[in-house]
């Protein structure tokens, strides 16, 4: 193990293999089908795992109350658009209020498969890195992250929505090949997906200073804000 200097403090790596491959933007059917199954694999170990060292938790707490109110003072020069964020916020709260949110799968989620977090190989073998993220929250958060993958991708205009949520369902599809998902998880999705931004755009704002993070500024907050409320309606 090394310790290094980084922007948000001391922080320590290990490097226990080279990943083989390369990270896909666009997967074939064939990956996705390898994502999903991987993905619940995984989950069947997290959902029971008990760790010793203390991990973040995503609740409605640190995904939504908290970072509002963080974002407040990020928001002080554009009162209509953090008023645009509160409202969206109260629709997504209640929307998740009618679910019944205590029997969806809990445990450890990775809380970041984004493709730039694994990498295929020539075979479609599958190496997932980057936990820095990993905590204890819902588990459909994994597959929270490939919504937001794809949504962004439909809202960029890079693929069509229909090929967006058709790739979504064979994610789904493969995932319950190995674990179930029950109708309310699947259905949860754009709305979680509304905490999950927030929480990285509080996370953007907090670490401003980082130099991954120099796109943060008024066109980033402004746009931002309408993003992510159309997001609930992107993939519906």
């Amino acid at each position: 193990m090394e310790s290094f200097q980084a922007a948000e403090g001391v922080r320590y790596g290990v490097l226990t293999r080279f990943a083989k491959g390369k990270s896909y933007i666009d997967m074939s059917d064939a990956q996705l089908d390898v994502l999903g199954y991987e993905i619940a694999f995984n989950h069947n170990i997290t959902a029971n795992l008990r760790l010793h060292n203390e991990r973040g938790v995503y609740d409605l707490e640190t995904t939504v109350h908290r970072p509002l109110q963080t974002l407040s003072v990020a928001y002080a020069d554009y009162p209509e658009d953090y008023a645009q964020l509160k409202e969206t916020a109260a629709e997504v709260l209640e929307k998740l209020q009618a679910f019944d949110l205590d029997n969806f799968s809990y445990g450890y989620c990775h809380f970041d498969y984004f493709p730039k977090n694994f990498f295929f190989d020539e075979h479609n073998n599958l190496t997932l890195f980057d936990f820095d993220f990993a905590g204890k929250g819902y588990l459909v958060y994994d597959l929270v992250t490939l919504y937001c993958h794809y949504t962004f991708h439909v809202a960029h205009q890079k693929i069509t929505k229909e090929e967006g949520q058709r790739c979504m369902d064979r994610l789904i599809a493969s995932y319950r090949k190995l674990r179930p998902l029950t109708e309310q998880e699947v259905a949860a999705l754009p709305y979680l997906n509304f905490t999950f931004m927030l929480f990285f755009l509080e996370y953007h704002y907090l670490h401003f200073d980082d130099w991954s993070n120099t796109f943060f500024g008024e066109r980033h907050l402004k746009g931002f804000a309408k993003h992510m409320r159309d997001q609930l309606t992107i993939l519906a």
